[in-house]
């Protein structure tokens, strides 16, 4: 399988490159575009019928039609209601079968103009509807003895599967204070689950075995950051964590495009003591509490920067939106809005506490989570800004 890893090393020169005073934490409509505050339809309740009571909300998308389809994981369901929020009718149970999912599974949702894809994950196979929502069919990968486990994390315009396969199958092995580095590939396998070849190879963050009360853990280094990716048609984004740059890929790896842009960074060193005291408010847990504490009070190898990117999501007019780094206890969520060509459009603003799901056209889905922890799916305008 082919192989190519010199995208990391591109993106640290390019980061290193940019600076500027930009980039500051007001809310801007400089990129021509606005998600409204306040949502027009919310799905959900605390009390009621089964099918608005959600367990785990993973993913959301709106249908040709106009209905909205709910992915929620540890029901394992995906659940149907028209554009009013009445629910239709709901897909998927536990089990083996058609249309069931593995108890290890999601249900996160891949769509192109023609195939709707729900992963199962735990059972390494996916479900495949029509764009009108109706069950087709349910299709395995095929597997290799040399290729590590699949996840599906894309749905090219040809009808590929781009997919996710951990080095070494994802095992994680280590003595106490050891630094794990590892990496992943992105393939590309036809739409029957027979693989096609290699896309790229990406790093992941690393990680440090930390001990702690007789048990060994490999817990993610704090403020570190690794690219992001997503697939556009046929084309693969990937963006740097911890630089303002990206690159485009064809599918089948070739680099076609690349930009970088101004923002500014935050060394890590800066906002360390801040970021840890926070990491402790919003841990819930004690065990977890008492962990961390002690993770984050070890000389930890900290980056230089803290990341820059958390996320990335695309929209139906061709839009990139990159959603900026946040301390723990910050409800807000700020973007860098590009456009197709990966130029800078400005900075644009999400609603505070929301999770942000998907782009539908003109819309924005999103999740939000109640101090009783209720999950409910808001749908939000996005419309453009004023001149």
């Amino acid at each position: 399988m082919r192989m190519r890893s010199g995208l990391i090393v591109a993106f640290a020169a390019a980061g290193l490159a940019c600076g500027g005073d930009g980039g500051t934490r007001s809310v801007s409509d400089a990129a021509g575009v606005v998600v409204e505050s306040t949502p027009f339809l919310t799905i959900g309740v605390e009390e009621g019928e089964d099918a608005y009571q959600f367990e785990r909300v993973v993913d959301a998308l709106v249908s040709v039609d106009g209905r909205i389809l709910v992915a929620d994981g540890d029901a394992h369901e995906l659940r149907i209601f028209d554009s009013t929020g009445k629910h239709v009718s709901t897909l998927g149970r536990v089990g083996a079968g058609p249309m069931e999912f593995n108890e290890g599974s999601s249900g996160f949702l891949y769509a192109n103009a023609n195939t709707l894809l729900a992963a199962d994950e735990g059972a390494m196979r996916v479900h495949v509807l029509a764009p009108d929502l109706t069950f087709r069919e349910t299709r395995r990968f095929t597997l290799y003895p040399d290729t590590p486990r699949p996840y599906l994390q894309g749905l090219a315009a040809n009808g590929d599967w781009v997919v996710q396969a951990f080095a070494n199958g994802g095992a994680i092995r280590g003595a106490p204070g050891q630094i794990f580095n590892t990496n992943y590939q992105l393939l590309r396998y036809d739409s029957t689950g027979a693989m096609l070849d290699t896309i790229i190879q990406l790093p992941m963050r690393p990680r440090l075995f930390h001990e702690f009360e007789g048990r060994v853990r490999a817990i993610s280094i704090p403020l570190a950051s690794e690219p992001l990716f997503a697939v556009d048609g046929d084309r693969l984004i990937i963006v740097g964590g911890n630089a303002p740059a990206m690159q485009i890929h064809a599918l089948d790896g070739t680099e076609i495009g690349a930009e970088a842009w101004d923002r500014p960074r935050v060394r890590s060193a800066d906002i360390w003591d801040e970021y840890k005291r926070q990491v402790a408010v919003s841990m819930t847990g004690q065990a977890d509490s008492a962990r961390y504490a002690n993770f984050n009070a070890q000389p930890l190898p900290l980056s230089e920067f803290a990341p820059l990117y958390i996320g990335v999501k695309l929209d139906p007019s061709g839009r990139i939106w990159l959603e900026r780094f946040r301390m723990p206890l910050d409800s807000t969520r700020q973007w860098d809005v590009l456009d197709r060509d990966g130029k800078l459009l400005g900075a644009a603003e999400t609603p505070k506490g929301i999770t942000v799901l998907r782009f539908a056209k003109d819309v924005m889905i999103g999740r939000s989570r109640d101090s009783l922890g209720v999950q409910r799916v808001q749908l939000y305008r996005v419309r453009s800004a004023a001149p």
